[in-house]
Parts: C-alpha cells; structure tokens; sequence
C-alpha cells in the first residue's frame, strides 16, 4: 500500500527543524542535500582535480572524465531514498513529528517494522539508486545522454557511498518485509492529487539539479511510469546490475590508471557527501569549505617546526642528507634518537610544501588521544595540527547530526580534523587504511590526496600493514615519501625495492650518523621470573637513577605497578617517584600523566620507576638508566631498546660519548602469556636478546645488523578493498580489529555539561560547540564490551560518546580504567 508523504526526506528532522534557518531546512530534503553535496564536490574537484591527478600518477586525459564522472555519482548517489521505507523511517524518527502520533502510527502500521518497531527497509537505498539508474530504461537513457561520464563508474561511487557494498551479504532483505510491493516516488509530472505534488515537486527539482549544472543533461525530465517494485523484481534487479558490474570489473586491469580512476570517483563521492551533510549547517558554507581545502603547509610553517626543534642547534650531516634527496621516494635506516624527526621536517622543506604532511607510526592510538600517542610536540607543530580548531568546533554538531551510530560519528570527527590540520601526525592506520576502505581514512581522502608521507618504524609493520604501504607506494605515484625505520628486515628492504623498480623509479637510501648508531649503549640480562628483577630496580632507584618498566597489556601494567610499589615499600630509606601511565585514561588526565612522566625523567634529584606499556615505545622521548620487560616480538623490543642510555654529547675533545658516561642495563623476563603478539613471535624476540647478549656490549648497528638476520614467514601480500573491490565497497581491516571504545564515564556527565555552561556564558558560544569541546577532555578508552551488542544500550552523550554506566568501569586518576564487564 502507498503511504503519503510531505517531502521527500534526505535525512530525519529535529525537534527546532521549524526554527532553522531556510538553507538549513532545505538540506533535510533530497533536492536540497543533493545540491549541497553536489556543490560541495565541485568545490572540492575545482581546487583538487589535477592535484588528484598528479597524486595518483594519472595523465591530464582523465581530468574531464574523472570531473564530470564524480559529479554524475554525486548526483544520483541518493536517488534510491524516494522510497516509502526509506522515507517512512526518517519520519517515524523525525522528533518534529513526534506531534502527529495518529501520522507516525498510521506509517508504521502499513509499513514493514522491525523488533525494535522501526521501519524496516527491504533494501537500502545506494543499491535502489543503482538499480534506479541502470534498471529503469527512461532514467539509462536520460544520463547517458551526458557527455564524458562513465555511467557505471558513477554508480558504482553512489552505491558505495556508505561503504555497505558486500556482494556476500543479500541486498534485498525480504525477511520481516511482508509481501507488498515497494513504492518509490520518482513522478514528477504534476498530480491531479494535491496530497502528492510536494513530493512531486521535490522529484522535480532533483531531476533539474542535473539539468542546470556541469552535466547539462537534457531540460526534457524522463517520465518513468513505474511506481510499485515486488521482491522478485527488486531481486531480478539486483542481479541484472551484479551481472554488469562484474563484467566490467573484469576489463579492469590490477594498479591500471582505470583501477586509479575508479577508485578517485568512489572516494571523492564519499568525500563531497561527508562536506555536504556538515556544509549547509554552517555560516558561508562555500567560502569555509574553500578556506579548509587551502590549509597546506607554507615554507615559513615548516621552518617555524624545524627552528622549534633545532633549539638554534644546527642540522647533522645525516639530517642534511636526508633533506637534499632528489629521489620522490627516500628510505632512511636509522636508529632511535639520531634525530629522525627533525630529518623528516627537513626533508619537508623540499617535498611538502603546498601539502599537508603526514607523520605516521605503528602505533595504534585512539581517537581522542591525538599526538599525545606519538612524541612530545612542539607548540609549532601543535598549532599546525589545529590551525583552525578555533573556527571549526561548530561543524561538528553537524557532521553527526544524521547518525547515531557512534563510531560512524567518531569516524566522520577524526577525519574532519585531517582535512583542517597542515601537520597531521598520528598513527599509520589514518592512511594505509585507505586500502581497505576503512572509515577515518576514507573520509580524509581530501587530506591524504593533498599528502606528503613520512611513515616511521616500518620494521614494526606486520604482513597487512606493510601489503598496504607497498600498494599506496604503487598508487600514489605522485606522493612524496620517507620510508624510515631502525631495523628494516632484509624482506622488507627486497620487498620495497622491487616495488620502486617496478615503478620505473630510483630511490634513494641513507644511513644514518655511524658515529652515533656504532656507540655501545646496552647490556643485556635475562632473569626467570618478573620478581628477580626487585633488587636490580631498587638499586637504581637507590643511586637516583630513572627506571623505565615495559609491560605487554594494561593488565600487566597497573598490576606490575601495584607489585612494584607494594614490594618496594619494604627497602628501607629508598626515596623515588612512582609513575604509571598507559593509554585508558580520561583525555585531560593522560595529559597530566604524560607531562609528569617527562618532568619526572628530566629531574635529576631522585630516583624514577615509571611502569607503562607499549605507549613508551613510540611516544616517550624520554631517556632510562635501566630497563625492564617480558620478551616481546622483536620490533617492539627494539623500540623499548630506544627509550635506553638514550642521550649522547661531545665530549671536550670533540668526541661523541653517552651523557650518561656508562652502558646500561637492559633486563628481560619470560611472560606467561603472549597477548598481544603471537608465541612464535615472542619466542622470536627471545632468541634475539640471547644472541645479542652474547656480545657483552651492544649498539645500535648491532640491534640493526640482528634484526636483518631474522627470517620469519614470507611476508603475505593482500588485496586492496578500495582498489581491487571496484564496484565492491565495504570495509576490511587493515590489522586485527581494535578492541577499544572512547567512552564518558556516567559520573562525569554532570561535570561535563556544568564546565560546559560557563564555558557557553564566558564565550558566548553555542551550547552544541561547549558541550562536544568540553567532552574531548572526558573521553576515556576502556575495551568493547563483550558481545559487542551491549552498547546498544548505553546512552549517547550529543549522540556521540558511549556513556558508561557507574558500574561499567571503575576508574581511578592513578591507574585510570578498569572495566567491570565481559571483555
């Protein structure tokens, strides 16, 4: 039965939808949204077209057809949500029409629902907008009319717009559907009804979108008469466009310029559809999404990072080397502390300008932890980082106001602050996920396609991290990038030079400062149990020395600092600062953490135990006297290796020496359990400190000359969801999925939105920007319950952060979260 409609709906209406201004009112409509996301990709192809071009290696022949073909995914990517379900469901969870409970009753009634007595769509809507295009003969005819577009690439970037493109799963869900047929609104002549010409109208003026625009498609609108869609021809439908899209994959060659193109559209569709759902709820939505795309790095910004960095220090020679390299793809082998980073910037200088430049490591952060997973920053680079932040706290109300599907919010906010920032400086998944589709990076194509890339520590890449990096190497073929690493394995070294060579490319390779990577450093002890350590750290502790303890889990850390200091308690007249720091605390006490950490290592007046967990290896530029951890695969040993007798001087002779004026001690313990990493990966890293140990005292070149005689698997390579899916487009991980969640906690709400209030009084801002500003600093990691289904009933706070029940997670200011739940 055909239920009536006032509009047709592009997305659900608020409780002040009357109150809106009228621009923002019309984005809620499909006409409306259309051309915003419409417009928003002209914007965005107007500046970025033949920087897309160069990016991906494609020849100028592409632009027309790669603008042109965008644009018709754009255009048609929501055609699909003239459907009664669809439109059935945004009204029954419109909050404005919560007024007309007889209307919403009368929808549901006559509609299919679900358990939970919503609306049920027999089919979503990108696939509808598909079968719309391809399927019903009047529309086909119609946009193939328009010049320079690839009709099915098109498609293809429409459907796979909400990344939901999975051939494995049924596109049409007859279950709970009922038998009635579907109906779908795409009329447009004017009805002898009245009850049905807004929806009419608002057909009309889609239709017309295309008409007055860069597609120029003819001004006589196709009359499509079919209205009603049984199952079986929604079925028969579905198939006819899978038959097509495979066929045409098939003509798709493996890293083809065509593979390139495809997949330019499917992103850039995504990306325009993101800009529009957030760009008409702000004021001068033009101007401001012009002004974001234009935040790239000037010479003086990178120069005002490297002077910061330097300290009126002049450059090393290693560091120089690394700056005048000619080649587009630089390798550095190098070891930790001989001032990679600054080499990075420097390098920047060259390769980054006009860009955002991207600094990328292993580690994996959340979210809202920012750069805190990865170095101490400078207020240079900080302000890089938020170059706008002042200015752009307003979009992010509106960026999740169509979803409450938490991490689809957080997904959309994360990558917002990549497409506002110059320096972008985090964890490697926010690019190299591009592969596989996944959201954050995805969602910041319009950053990374502006990119330069230093990806850091690639010998701690596993088999998924590193198939990606060499498939971005083989796609992005424009892109700067600095490949660097301590100890590349012989594989990786082999695996990344025949990728460069099949390219038709020359890359350089730099070593770094010998003088500093050849200065013994370490000595290597191994002890049966955890506890024979004791003894060695209340010695250290004793003489004021700074105590670095590794853990491989949360777990193990906060119950190894529990251990420690209830054990050390009992040496008489021992004087130190215990510390514990990982990563599942509140934002704004993890700042607080991390900042006593280092002022902690920078004192020289009593001893230090500081116990944390892999945060250390790439986040902590902090220096240990001794250090202490289980066995570990052999990258992050190596890493936890680099926070050891870290610092060096010359000496009055002019000579390089340790600033400590002695080797330390490195001790290693067995683990009851390998979590995170694999037994054969820990065995691994066991037989590497053995023979290591053998040498008495070790450097650098030492770590480095061990790690390329380690021989594991051969490494796998993977499939690119984002480039071999084509048609296809639905997420695949990147690495094993991550198991945490930011969350508020239930007693901290009050709080939140008290600090919030005077927050709105004191700045006049709105309560939304007070609110999500003041949440960041409350926001706190704890693992995904187990199933994975209980969130659905923890309430959202702004429609974003999971908020933890008082019994969910207990937390503490010195051991942080601790969760009360299944795991």
């Amino acid at each position: 039965m055909k239920v009536n409609f006032p509009r047709l709906f592009a997305k659900s209406l608020p409780k002040d939808f009357s109150r809106l201004p009228k621009e923002i009112q019309s984005a809620h409509f499909l006409p409306g949204h259309t051309a915003a996301v419409y417009c928003s990709a002209e914007i965005i192809l107007n500046r970025l077209l033949p920087i897309i071009l160069r990016q991906l290696g494609l020849a100028d022949e592409w632009a027309k057809l790669l603008l042109k073909t965008t644009l018709m995914g754009c255009y048609i990517h929501d055609w699909g949500k003239v459907n009664q379900h669809f439109l059935g469901l945004m009204a029954t969870e419109s909050v404005h029409y919560q007024k007309h409970p007889q209307w919403l009753q009368t929808i549901k009634s006559e509609l299919p629902t679900n358990d939970r007595n919503q609306v049920q769509q027999i089919i979503r809507h990108e696939i509808l907008s598909g079968i719309l295009v391809l399927q019903v003969p009047e529309f086909r005819q119609w946009l193939e009319s328009c010049e320079d577009v690839d009709l099915l690439v098109a498609v293809w970037g429409a459907i796979g717009h909400h990344l939901k493109v999975d051939p494995t799963k049924e596109f049409v869900k007859t279950k709970g559907c009922g038998n009635a047929p579907l109906y779908v609104f795409c009329q447009h002549k004017i009805p002898s009804k009245p009850d049905s010409k807004p929806v009419r109208d608002d057909f009309r003026a889609l239709l017309k979108i295309g008409t007055g625009s860069q597609l120029k498609l003819p001004p006589q609108l196709p009359n499509v008469k079919k209205s009603n869609w049984t199952q079986e021809e929604l079925k028969y439908a579905v198939e006819a466009v899978t038959d097509e899209c495979e066929a045409m994959a098939k003509t798709v060659g493996r890293n083809s310029d065509r593979q390139r193109f495809i997949a330019a559209v499917k992103a850039t569709v995504i990306a325009a559809d993101i800009a529009g759902s957030a760009v008409p709820e702000i004021a001068n939505q033009r101007q401001w999404l012009r002004q974001v795309l234009e935040q790239v790095l000037s010479r003086e910004d990178l120069q005002q990072v490297i002077d910061s960095r330097l300290n009126k220090k002049q450059p090393r020679g290693f560091q120089k080397s690394v700056a005048a390299t000619k080649s587009r793809i630089t390798l550095v082998k190098a070891g930790c502390g001989t001032g990679k980073t600054i080499a990075a910037y420097l390098w920047g200088l060259n390769w980054a300008i006009n860009r955002k430049l991207f600094v990328l490591y292993p580690t994996t952060g959340t979210a809202t932890q920012g750069f805190l997973d990865y170095g101490t920053l400078t207020e240079a680079e900080t302000a890089l980082m938020h170059s706008r932040s002042n200015i752009d706290l307003e979009v992010y109300q509106a960026l999740i106001n169509e979803n409450d599907d938490h991490l689809e919010n957080e997904s959309r906010l994360q990558s917002f602050k990549a497409w506002i920032a110059k320096l972008i400086v985090g964890t490697v998944d926010s690019v190299l996920g591009l592969m596989q589709n996944n959201r954050k990076p995805i969602y910041a194509w319009i950053a990374i396609v502006q990119g330069a890339f230093v990806f850091d520590e690639v010998h701690a890449y596993d088999d998924k991290l590193f198939s990606a990096l060499l498939r971005f190497i083989q796609t992005f073929k424009g892109a700067p990038i600095l490949l660097m690493s301590a100890s590349f394995t012989q594989e990786q070294l082999a695996k990344i030079c025949v990728t460069v060579a099949e390219l038709g490319e020359e890359m350089t390779e730099i070593e770094g400062p010998k003088d500093l990577e050849d200065l013994p450093r370490y000595q290597f002890q191994v002890v049966e149990s955890f506890t024979d350590v004791l003894v060695d750290v209340a010695a250290a502790l004793a003489a004021n020395q700074k105590v670095l303890w590794v853990n491989n889990s949360v777990k193990s850390c906060v119950d190894t600092y529990n251990f420690a200091v209830n054990e050390l308690v009992k040496y008489p007249n021992l004087d130190f600062s215990p510390l514990v720091y990982h990563a599942r605390y509140r934002y704004k006490d993890r700042i607080e953490r991390h900042s006593q950490v280092m002022s902690a290592f920078s004192q020289q007046t009593k001893g230090v135990l500081a116990v944390t967990n892999q945060i250390c290896e790439m986040s902590l530029d902090l220096s240990a006297d001794l250090l202490i951890t289980p066995f570990a695969i052999f990258a992050a040993l190596i890493q936890r290796l680099g926070r050891l007798n870290r610092q060096v001087k010359f000496d009055a002779t002019g000579n390089l020496v340790l600033a400590s004026g002695r080797i330390c001690q490195a001790i290693f313990y067995p683990t009851n359990t390998p979590y995170p990493y694999t037994r054969e990966q820990v065995k691994a890293g066991q037989e590497f400190v053995r023979e290591l140990a053998e040498l008495g005292e070790i450097s650098q070149t030492d770590l480095m000359n061990a790690a390329l005689k380690i021989t594991g698997e051969p490494i796998a390579e993977y499939d690119s969801a984002w480039l071999d899916g084509l048609w296809c487009t639905s997420r695949e991980s990147l690495r094993e999925p991550g198991n945490t969640i930011n969350v508020i906690l239930a007693e901290d709400r009050q709080n939140i939105e008290k600090i919030a209030e005077e927050k709105r009084a004191k700045k006049g801002i709105s309560k939304n920007k007070a609110l999500a500003e003041e949440a960041q600093k409350w926001a706190v990691p704890v693992r995904l319950p187990r199933p994975i289904s209980k969130l659905t009933d923890w309430k959202r706070f702004q429609k974003f952060y999971p908020i933890a029940p008082t019994d969910a997670v207990i937390y503490s200011e010195v051991t942080g979260a601790c969760e009360q739940y299944k795991c």
